[in-house]
């Protein structure tokens, strides 16, 4: 059996002052990491088995969210020491051609634990070798941990700094965010598209903010929005927005609706798109269509939009996605 070892390390976001104003992924109560296309180890049960070695504190809030093509997946926590599982994930679900498996729990104490993720095999009955031959599917996951404690989300922080609390959530998908269903969001017995942050955290003061199941794979994004105001003071607003988020990101893209190739959608006024560079083990696994930022590395992006009319509008800022979901939810 392969172990793969995880020692998570932890950055108190309140501990460190900001040197530059630049947005870092690093600084939050969130510590993460994304192992893509792992190949499993069979163990001879019929299941194969990736084993990550965590240690976690007491209060520590723990989420994995694994994917696999083809084949059904099955998470849980066990306990060397005792022996004994502590908890199963619900069943997986399939959409979007991929099968997910995605588990959270929080630690009555601190402990050392085996997280494992496993899928099933395919057979080859006319082999009769001892190790049967396998069909080996490969398994993506994102394994987070949370500490509330570390979590302190206070008004007075600079523009960086809430930049910073968001970019350190994304890298979990924002699963790892203490929030609530929003029971408006269900329809027909489904499950909740929004959730609303306990302790929310928007760029500006008088945003709202919600995390919401965005594109085709149902990825979270972090979604701020104004409400409605006068075409003036949703300009002021959206360009004092464009000047910090530029000193505190790596990348800006304007669109140019000037230009008669560029598409507008119906009361978009205004676009720009930010990127934050990381690495690719940052990335969470249900994330996609990232820009490449380096060997190693990619931007994650940060939409504004000001949308409306010269009369009234409001300003949207969404973290995670730029895609056309974000303008259907955002009107």
């Amino acid at each position: 059996m392969r172990i793969l070892v995880f020692f998570i390390s932890l950055t108190l976001l309140g501990s460190i002052a900001f040197a530059q104003e630049k947005a870092k992924f690093s600084i939050g109560p969130v510590e993460a990491i994304t192992r893509t296309d792992q190949h499993p180890t069979y163990y001879k049960d019929g299941k194969l088995y990736l084993i990550e070695d965590i240690s976690l504190q007491k209060g520590d809030w723990l989420t994995v969210h694994a994917k696999s093509r083809d084949k059904r997946l099955y998470i849980f926590l066990y306990d060397p020491q005792k022996r004994e599982y502590l908890k199963a994930s619900d069943d997986s679900l399939y959409y979007a051609a991929t099968w997910h498996g995605f588990f959270s729990w929080t630690a009555p104490q601190t402990d050392s634990l085996a997280l494992i993720i496993a899928t099933e095999i395919d057979k080859n009955e006319d082999d009769f070798m001892d190790i049967p031959h396998i069909d080996t599917p490969q398994i993506s996951y994102t394994l987070a941990r949370y500490r509330s404690s570390a979590s302190t989300p206070h008004t007075g922080w600079s523009f960086s700094e809430r930049l910073s609390y968001l970019c350190n959530h994304w890298i979990a998908g924002y699963r790892a965010m203490p929030r609530q269903e929003n029971p408006q969001s269900k329809i027909n017995g489904k499950p909740a598209y929004e959730y609303i942050p306990v302790s929310p955290v928007t760029l500006h003061d008088s945003m709202g903010a919600s995390v919401m199941h965005l594109g085709y794979d149902r990825h979270q994004s972090y979604f701020q929005y104004s409400g409605n105001l006068t075409y003036s003071k949703a300009k002021e607003m959206y360009k004092q927005l464009q000047g910090q988020l530029k000193r505190a990101t790596d990348k800006e893209e304007i669109t140019n609706f000037n230009d008669p190739s560029q598409f507008r959608r119906q009361l978009e006024l205004e676009s720009s798109t930010y990127y934050i560079k990381i690495p690719e083990n940052k990335v969470p696994v249900e994330y996609h269509f990232l820009k490449p930022a380096g060997k190693g590395f990619v931007y994650i992006p940060v939409s504004l939009f000001l949308i409306g009319n010269k009369t009234e509008a409001k300003v949207l800022v969404v973290m995670g996605e730029i895609g056309d979901d974000i303008y259907d939810i955002g009107i």
